[in-house]
């Protein structure tokens, strides 16, 4: 660790200037991309994109964007016109971490953008800024960003509460991980589910991912929906080392908010698109009730791998030579990514693809997914990477 004043001195020793000036804030405008869950904070000359998360508290000034707050984990890139960019974390007592911006290339097709690698920022408190070195003098903007329960609001040193509802008290929710997933390890007596399905469910049971309003229903032979998915999605975190308290933390502490105005103030859901496992089908809708398309899945279990990724340290496999599907031309610009990924990992336990194709070369991205075959898709990529960390 070194220590600095601010993040902006670390910078300016690395500078052979005379003048300096710097704005702290950025002049920029906001949008929302629903596909990716992606704020994006832009002007004519750069951008900065926060993926994984809806911004829970913008702070401006004269027009200046001076800070940004998240209530959980969230990824950013940024891209523009710049001689160096820089993001540091505060540690504390004038001790800043190292930049999190390691890896700067050109634009293809420009002569002077340039695009930093994603950084995945955690709770805490960091700096993000740039540099224009113009030989004689240098200007830079710099913006402060907050994420989690540990961000303080600089205006009154508190921790930044994700939001209240209308009449300004916040909402109270259920935290009891026993209302959300069901303990049991095996199918209920008289369960609707086909033969070649009951073993691997039976394995999903026994990592405790499946939502009690499944088990209670017992039918996993029909098409599972948005919601249904996203609780299979948090449940199958706390198979990693995450634990529901660890989730629910947030929320128990400083209120519950949420992003989408037609999940019935749904605890899961805002767990699942704060950890950036869900998007939205737009900036204020996650339509839960929808029928889950396999796409969707796909681009969903790649994102869960990310975030055990991020707790069990293990890489993540690149796939350099994709499954041929016949139509592929029908995928989603946003879930190809998922589906290359889904179908070339292999569970260990089964020597089966998280998720492949349904005949004729064929991926079927528009299809729909039952409850056993979401259910199983889950269990087959935890084995996976829980093979990786081992």
């Amino acid at each position: 660790m070194k220590r600095f004043l601010t993040a902006f001195l670390l910078i300016l020793s690395l500078l052979p200037v005379s003048v300096f000036a710097s704005d702290d804030g950025f002049d920029m405008k906001s949008s929302y991309d629903a596909e990716k869950n992606a704020v994006v904070w832009e002007n004519d000359m750069f951008a900065a994109t926060f993926t994984g998360n809806s911004a829970s508290d913008v702070k401006t000034e004269n027009g200046m964007v001076k800070s940004v707050s998240f209530p959980g984990t969230v990824q950013v890139q940024f891209k523009g016109v710049f001689d160096q960019a820089f993001l540091y974390k505060n540690n504390g007592n004038g001790e800043y971490s190292d930049n999190f911006f390691t890896n700067v290339e050109q634009v293809a097709g420009t002569n002077d953008t340039y695009e930093t690698n994603s950084a995945v920022l955690t709770e805490g408190e960091y700096t993000l800024g740039f540099i224009l070195d113009y030989g004689s003098y240098a200007t830079g903007q710099s913006i402060t960003i907050y994420v989690g329960s540990g961000a303080q609001n600089p205006d009154t040193q508190q921790p930044t509460a994700p939001g209240s509802s209308d009449n300004g008290s916040f909402i109270q929710i259920d935290t009891d991980r026993a209302s959300y997933f069901t303990d049991s390890t095996t199918l209920s007596d008289g369960a609707n589910i086909s033969e070649w399905a009951a073993s691997e469910v039976n394995e999903a049971l026994q990592k405790s991912i499946v939502p009690k309003s499944i088990y209670d229903e017992s039918n996993y032979k029909r098409a599972i929906t948005r919601k249904e998915f996203a609780y299979v999605m948090v449940g199958a975190m706390q198979s990693f080392s995450y634990t529901f308290d660890d989730l629910t933390s947030y929320f128990k502490a400083y209120g519950f908010h949420t992003d989408f105005t037609d999940s019935n103030n749904d605890l899961i859901i805002q767990i699942a698109r704060m950890n950036n496992i869900i998007n939205g089908t737009s900036e204020t809708t996650f339509s839960p009730d929808g029928l889950l398309t396999r796409e969707q899945a796909a681009a969903m279990l790649e994102r869960l791998y990310d975030q055990c990724q991020t707790q069990y340290g293990i890489g993540k496999p690149i796939i350099t030579d994709p499954t041929y599907f016949a139509d592929r031309d029908k995928f989603s610009s946003w879930a190809e990514s998922g589906i290359n990924f889904v179908s070339a990992l292999t569970d260990p336990q089964t020597s089966r693809l998280v998720m492949g194709g349904v005949g004729d070369d064929c991926f079927l991205p528009d299809g729909q997914l039952t409850v056993e075959q979401a259910l199983i898709a889950a269990k087959r990529m935890i084995s996976f990477a829980e093979s990786k960390h081992s």
